[in-house]
């Protein structure tokens, strides 16, 4: 990488650190580009060369993190000597670590950018991605006898990602009121009931 590229990108990657800075300390209604060219020590104009709003940083810091869950997951592909659970649970585990490590700005993604819902173009493009890999995950399960083989692994794999948007969103903004239990707890609470039901039926229950 030359220089000039190299200082370009050390210049995009201040804006939105000074800026999810501003959002989590200032909130993000009070923020203006202003403020965030000023922490940085550019023009108003250079930070238009890489973002067209405030909100286009919420939306890089978006991209990074469906960037890492799609690479989460196809190293969980790659376990295959591993259960089901124990990956979902590494999954589950990882996801809930990266909301709960910023939540003011964890909350930002999930209500003003595509995180989890509303992405379209090539962010679409990566979501469906995500669940493809997801429901190769089940096909994987179901060839070991650990998941019912009638289910659609990719069915399987919406629910999944159901399960862990859903209770995420719901416990940033605090949707049944404050809750003192941890996100992660919760997230494997869902999972544990989604899997349960999902599994191959034993001898006795197919009897049943």
């Amino acid at each position: 990488m030359g220089r000039r590229e190299d200082n370009k990108r050390r210049t995009r990657q201040a804006l939105i650190e000074r800026g999810l800075e501003l959002y989590r300390d200032v909130g993000f209604d009070e923020t203006r580009v202003q403020d965030i060219v000023d922490e940085v020590g550019v023009s108003p104009a250079t930070f238009f060369n890489y973002f067209p709003t405030k909100d286009a940083i919420l939306d890089a810091k978006s991209d990074e993190a469906t960037d890492l869950y799609i690479a989460l997951i196809e190293y969980e592909l790659e376990q295959t000597e591993v259960p089901l659970d124990v990956r979902l649970g590494e999954i589950t585990r990882l996801v809930a670590e990266s909301m709960c490590s910023d939540p003011a700005i964890s909350r930002l993604l999930v209500t003003r950018t595509a995180l989890f819902f509303g992405a379209e173009g090539p962010r679409a493009d990566k979501d469906r991605a995500s669940q493809h890999l997801l429901a190769d995950l089940f096909t994987q399960a179901q060839s070991s006898g650990e998941i019912d083989p009638r289910h659609d692994p990719l069915q399987l794999a919406e629910l999944f990602a159901a399960a862990l948007i859903l209770t995420t969103t719901n416990w940033l903004i605090e949707w049944f009121g404050e809750t003192r239990q941890p996100l992660e707890q919760r997230l494997s609470a869902a999972v544990d009931i989604f899997i349960n039901g999902a599994r191959a039926p034993t001898k006795s229950r197919s009897r049943r």
